[in-house]
């Protein structure tokens, strides 16, 4: 498959774009990978193909597989199967604190009442690992499987997703190296299919599962592929019924892979493969996206023939419930063996039930059924079958019961699943805030939702009369507390930043060594190809360009302007046949990326890290060269549009494309994984709302601007609530499990957290990509100096054991080859440079005479961070601007965005400043509660700072 046609050139402005992608950009992928992308069928209704996908989702996967990820909407979570959707309840946190466990769940499938009915008898668990140890009568042979079933990945290993409740086997103890064999004790064979899970390595005949009688396997399974979501194995063994037999789960392999992960072994009699089916008679031939609002989500399912019924799904973020609405069908809960059945009352139930609520219980936890006056549930075997009244209602929803709360407390929504949820902001500078009003959509305006709200609204966010008293839920962001409504409005704050410094003027600042780095940061600013590090090059000459202008360097000054405005021409420009610096649209998804694509933008991973750099870039060239915006702003608004699209008008882009509106934070990963969503730099996702609300007001553009401000207000809250924790160190309220024994988080995944990175094992690296890049627009990150520099000394603390690990490594591997070796110490001068300076342009927001001071002992010593042409000059700038000007003051308030005020307590003085981008000098109010106020005259496209005498 190819793109097949030469794309046209759409003007924007002076700039352009490629119609769609040129042929071009496959070449060298093995494979027409883009254009296979581009054109997939996804699973969508037909009434939103000509609408743009909304990618990057904590759902989008339900559009590339259907059926078998894992979705994440809070408290509960749920999984897509060929016959319907299988509900979970989490409520605890893995044993090292960074998963939940799904826990026992139960399926909502569909019974056709036209289709023959079939009858099997129930299922037999021969192991689920659920315990704190191995099940009875099992024995381990080996390192590899440790003592007791695992709950978590082990040391170094990646994500494991995709297998039942909260254990599973996994013979990683020991890492890829280690062997050794689980095996179960004899049973008899009773059921015509033995079912379960596997995953790990795939390595045919060294790991896997084998079914042994009499001694001698006569069944074996391995992996498909290489892969830690353990996938459904079936084994026919209706020949074998009435024999002995035992299971051994194996790992004889020693290399890459070398490990095996296996979980819910069932004898059965049921046709559909674990994982993909129940009892139920009514398979699903297709799951689709039929509707989402900005925080909810319909799926349709229907069978191959439309007659036979079908079911559609809703669930919400916060919403506690699932909502299943049937066609020609009757509803089936099915829930595992170990469930029993309780009356609204939590007594045991007496079937036929009549009453609209009951409960399915199991021994940790509790779900409410909800169903329509007139439906009668009737037990079949292991299963509860819901036969509706005619004509009446033909929907069911299930509820999780939080400790002290009972089912009837969700009746008014019970029956009411959402239509719509609708995001709607004010930005009020004078104010410093942001004002964010929700609205939920029901079919019955009587009825009312019970709506989840977590961390970062409720402690960060500020709300008048909203009753936070209703049932409370633990989920991977901490403590989730519910309030009956449907309108809500929440208040964030939001104090502006400048994206500006004067010059330094502190004693130790050395302008010639400034100027030297300036210079020569000049001469060797070429731009990368892709538009990652391209763009990260863009803001450094961004910034660069600042500070020239500022330190009056003309010369520099001129080089870096020329550069940048060349370099985003280029980038903002498409000519047929050109292999790099240029952007493309997606007609079928309807997205813009850019070419060169690096660390898979080409399928919309981390397109607000790499497109803010853009924005950023942008603006601060636009704010010397206004020009330029005249001539490329409309292309960088499609830029900035593609990850952060405001206007629901624009049906070029999906709605907030890479933002989770409700979860408070932006996702990486564009089509997501088989267990949600996950983000790994929380501040390159502050700077791409810092881009928006740059580039919206050197256009004069209101409305970005202002979507910038909200997201920008709503991220940094999330980001100190669960990348720092922030609450822990000011109030001891953790939102994570004391079993995470780390003080920041590498990535955040949908089920929970880990501290890592997709590249390096490095704490430097783990927290520091939460810090960069260092510029001035980024000054959220000394907003608490206290708490920034306790994270600071948190990660030399980490790195000492890391490296010392590190070191014994090495040493033995060099000591083999009878090399010599010298150990790496836990010391600024050992880090590499690029890190090494985004480190101490950190330090500098919160503790710059200690930052300066280390910068000019590395100077002295020559080293090489002092020598980095693309970091030196910005953290000695960082340091040296924290000196001159002192910490911000955070409790200013002004009728722009583009102003702060810094105090420094050593000169006394207090300095304002303010950036203009408009063609005339604009008067801007600044004012601090107590009644100090000034005004301040910034020139046309322009920079003012004012310094003054201060008290204090």
């Amino acid at each position: 498959m190819g793109f097949g046609a030469v794309p046209e050139v759409v003007s924007q402005g002076r700039g352009s774009h490629a119609s769609f992608p040129p042929s071009e950009v496959d070449e060298g992928r093995g494979g027409d990978l883009v254009a296979s992308f581009e054109s997939m069928p996804l699973a969508i209704d037909a009434a939103l193909t000509d609408l743009p996908v909304q990618t990057n989702q904590w759902w989008t996967r339900l559009l590339i597989e259907p059926f078998g990820p894992t979705i994440w909407p809070y408290p509960l979570a749920a999984r897509p199967e060929r016959d319907g959707l299988r509900v979970f309840f989490p409520k605890e946190l893995n044993d090292i604190g960074t998963d939940m466990h799904l826990g026992p769940g139960i399926a909502l499938r569909a019974e056709s009442t036209v289709a023959v009915e079939t009858k099997s008898r129930a299922d037999i668990v021969l192991a689920d690992f659920e315990t704190d140890a191995y099940p009875s009568g099992w024995t381990v042979s080996g390192a590899a499987f440790g003592l007791k079933p695992a709950t978590g990945i082990l040391p170094t290993q990646g994500p494991v997703e995709g297998f039942f409740g909260k254990g599973f086997v996994n013979s990683y103890h020991g890492g890829d190296a280690s062997t050794g064999v689980l095996a179960s004790p004899p049973f008899v064979i009773e059921r015509r299919r033995i079912e379960f899970l596997l995953g790990g390595g795939s390595h045919p005949g060294l790991t896997g599962a084998r079914l042994l009688v009499d001694g001698s396997p006569v069944r074996t399974a391995t992996a498909r592929l290489h892969q830690e979501k353990p996938k459904p194995v079936v084994w026919e063994v209706g020949e074998l019924v009435g024999q002995t037999a035992r299971l051994e789960i194996f790992d004889q392999a020693t290399g890459g892979w070398g490990h095996v992960i296996a979980d819910h072994f069932l004898q059965t009699d049921r046709e559909s493969p674990l994982g993909e089916g129940g009892t139920s008679s009514l398979r699903f031939e297709k799951s689709h996206v039929l509707r989402h609002g900005d925080w909810s989500l319909t799926l349709r399912m229907t069978a191959a023939d439309p007659a036979a019924g079908g079911v559609d799904f809703t669930l919400g973020r916060g919403m506690p419930f699932y909502w299943a609405e049937f066609r020609d069908a009757d509803a089936v809960v099915e829930p595992l063996a170990s469930a029993v059945f309780q009356d609204e009352q939590e007594a045991p139930a007496a079937f036929p039930i009549r009453d609209e609520r009951w409960i399915v219980a199991f021994p940790d936890r509790k779900f409410a059924v909800h169903m329509p006056p007139g439906a009668v549930a009737e037990l079949e075997q292991a299963r509860v079958r819901i036969r509706f009244a005619a004509g009446g209602p033909r929907i069911v929803s299930v509820t999780p019961l939080a400790q002290g709360s009972r089912a009837v407390d969700f009746a008014s929504a019970a029956l009411h699943p959402p239509r719509n949820t609708r995001l709607s902001w004010t930005y009020e500078p004078a104010q410093a805030r942001v004002r964010t009003v929700w609205d939920i959509t029901l079919d019955d305006p009587a009825a009312c939702m019970v709506q989840g709200w977590l961390p970062h609204h409720w402690r960060a966010g500020g709300s008048s009369a909203l009753d936070l008293t209703g049932p409370e839920y633990l989920t991977p962001r901490g403590r989730l507390r519910t309030a009956s409504g449907n309108h809500f409005e929440w208040e964030f704050p939001f104090e502006g930043f400048s994206p500006v410094q004067p010059a330094p003027t502190d004693g130790g600042f050395d302008p010639a060594r400034m100027e030297s780095y300036l210079t020569n940061f000049a001469s060797h600013c070429a731009v990368p190809p892709d538009t990652y590090w391209g763009g990260k090059q863009l803001v450094r000459i961004g910034v660069a360009l600042q500070a020239a202008r500022e330190m009056k360097l003309a010369d520099s000054a001129s080089k870096l302007e020329k550069v940048l405005r060349g370099s985003l021409a280029d980038w903002f420009s498409y000519t047929p046949g050109e292999k790099q610096h240029y952007f493309a649209y997606y007609p079928h998804w309807k997205a813009l990326v850019g070419f060169r694509d690096s660390y898979g933008s080409d399928r919309f991973n981390d397109h607000h890290f790499h497109y803010g750099y853009f924005t950023v870039a942008s603006a601060l060239l636009g704010l010397r060269d206004p020009s330029f915006l005249g001539d490329y702003g409309a292309m960088a608004t499609l830029v900035a549009k593609q990850y952060a699209n405001w206007e629901r008008t624009d049906a070029r882009f999906p709605f907030f494309r890479t933002f989770d509106i409700w979860e408070g934070h932006s996702h990486a990963a564009g089509t997501s994984g088989p267990n949600g969503n996950n983000q790994e730099s929380s501040s390159e996702a502050m700077q791409s709302w810092v881009g928006l609300v740059l580039l919206g007001s050197a256009l004069n553009n209101d409305a970005m601007r202002d979507a910038g401000a909200m997201g920008y207000a709503m991220e940094r809250a999330a980001t100190m609530e669960y990348w720092f924790n922030h609450p822990a160190w000011k109030s001891g309220e953790s939102n994570w499990s004391p079993n995470y024994k780390h003080d920041t988080v590498g990535i955040l995944w949908s089920a929970g957290q880990v501290f890592g990175t997709f590249f390096s094992g490095d704490p430097a690296w783990i927290y520091g990509i939460q810090w960069l890049p260092t510029h001035p627009a980024m000054d959220y990150l000394s907003h608490d100096p206290a708490f920034f520099g306790h994270l600071y000394q948190c990660m030399w603390r980490e790195r000492e054991g890391w490296l010392q690990s590190e070191n014994d490594r090495l040493r033995t591997e060099r000591e083999s080859r009878g090399e010599t070796f010298q150990a790496a110490p836990n010391t600024i001068e050992a880090i590499e440079p690029p890190l090494a300076n985004y480190l101490l342009g950190f330090q500098a927001g919160f503790d710059p005479q200690a930052a300066s001071a280390t910068l000019d002992k590395l100077w002295k010593a020559k080293s090489p961070i002092t020598a980095d042409v693309a970091g030196a000059p910005f953290s000695y700038l960082s340091a040296h601007s924290a000196l001159s000007l002192g910490l911000r003051e955070w409790d200013w308030r002004s009728d722009s965005p583009l102003v702060a005020v810094h105090f420094n307590p050593t000169t006394r003085t207090r300095t304002f400043l303010a950036v203009n981008f408009a063609p005339t000098p604009k008067a801007i109010k600044i004012h601090r509660a107590g009644g100090e106020s000034l005004t301040l005259t910034v020139p046309a496209s322009g920079f003012q700072s004012l310094r003054v005498p201060a008290e204090k």
